[in-house]
């Protein structure tokens, strides 16, 4: 890929993910929002394996995969601080927000340096898989979780 066509995959994938948060978040308003975060991560993953095994060819499919990878990534921060924020009281909002910026800011800024040692010429790819492998971890143990609960609702 030439420079330009990364700048648009990037510009695509990032613009597609702040149009989104609006739609997911109102749905996760209405519906469970469990069940849209598990959702949003199951997709998340399914379209990150996609794009790491080259399913689609280059051009504007692999543009439009992109678009889909970020329109369902980028709003999972957001759900999962309004998921935080359900249970809490009114007081301890702000601190626990304040938390989870800090740690996301932490690894925000870590991450992309670290990723760099494990991505080189030889390890194409690595970065992603790495990504993908993580969002399908969060993903079975917020399923885990969320089915413990049900559990013990209905006993």
């Amino acid at each position: 890929m030439i420079t330009s066509e990364i700048a648009l995959l990037m510009a695509a994938f990032v613009f597609c993910g702040m149009l989104s948060q609006w739609p997911l978040g109102w749905l996760s308003d209405k519906i469970d929002r469990c069940l849209v975060i598990g959702t949003v991560s199951c997709g998340t993953v399914i379209s990150g394996l996609a794009i790491w095994f080259h399913m689609a060819p280059p051009g504007l499919p692999t543009l439009m995969l992109a678009a889909l990878h970020g329109a369902l990534m980028i709003p999972i921060y957001a759900l999962c601080i309004s998921h935080a924020n359900d249970g809490l009281p009114n007081a301890q909002m702000v601190e626990t927000s304040g938390g989870l910026i800090l740690g996301f800011s932490i690894g925000a800024t870590i991450g992309p340096a670290a990723a760099s040692l494990f991505t080189r010429g030889d390890r194409e790819g690595w970065f992603q898989g790495r990504c993908d492998n993580r969002a399908f971890c969060d993903h079975h143990e917020r399923w885990r979780s969320n089915r413990r609960q049900f559990q013990d609702r209905c006993r």
